[in-house]
């Protein structure tokens, strides 16, 4: 006898490197933001302190102004420079990801997104128009590491999802592009996918969705 194939009531993504391409390493955000690299910004030390900061900015815990002058202040730049690398590290919408954003909301799937990001970025991304904008508007639910006050992959953020949603673990399909993400959904229960954002996104994720009957 055939399994019964799960029922999904809400399909979640994740949104850098699943429906928004961003940069692969900091030189590429350097470039983009026609900022030049010196040997400072080389420094593991450094590296190891603005990664730092972006956890804390991505928990909400420093606002935006922070972050640029904190950051300036460590790598010898100034807070128009950081900001100007912050947003270049967003490139555009994967064109496929937005059309299949279009064909699940025609069929009336209901959507969600789940988000490590940071205030400067969800702005940018949640706009109605803009070289950044996602269209987030079709999703009925919109949830953010800054905003949760907890990131990925602290099962925390997972099960803050499930209650605002009021959502059943296993009616939850959940796509995102680190395995560690994908793991703790898991382990929360949801059904969830690793997605490669060097290969076609759109196209994986309606691999999976077929799989799932949502197409």
């Amino acid at each position: 006898m055939a399994t019964a194939k799960p029922v999904i009531n809400t399909v979640v993504f994740d949104l850098g490197r699943v429906l928004i391409r961003i940069v692969d390493d900091w030189r590429e955000a350097f470039a983009r933001a026609d900022v030049a690299i010196e040997p400072i910004h080389e420094d593991p030390a450094l590296h190891d302190a603005v990664r730092n900061l972006f956890q804390q900015h991505e928990r909400g815990d420093i606002p935006n102004d922070a972050l640029f002058e904190q950051w300036a202040t460590q790598a010898q730049l100034t807070p128009a420079q950081t900001q100007a690398i912050l947003e270049a590290c967003l490139c555009e919408p994967y064109a496929d990801s937005m059309t299949l954003i279009d064909e699940l909301a025609c069929a009336h799937v209901p959507m969600a997104c789940l988000s490590n990001t940071n205030a400067h970025h969800w702005e940018a991304m949640t706009a109605s128009v803009g070289p950044h904008a996602l269209g987030l508007d079709r999703l009925a639910h919109r949830f953010a590491s800054h905003l949760a006050r907890v990131a990925k992959p602290d099962q925390a953020i997972y099960h803050h999802v499930q209650k605002q949603l009021g959502a059943d673990p296993q009616s939850l399909l959940f796509f995102d592009d680190l395995p560690a993400n994908v793991d703790a959904a898991q382990a929360c229960g949801w059904h969830a996918h690793v997605i490669e954002h060097d290969g076609d996104p759109a196209s994986q994720m309606r691999r999976h969705l077929r799989q799932y009957n949502l197409l």
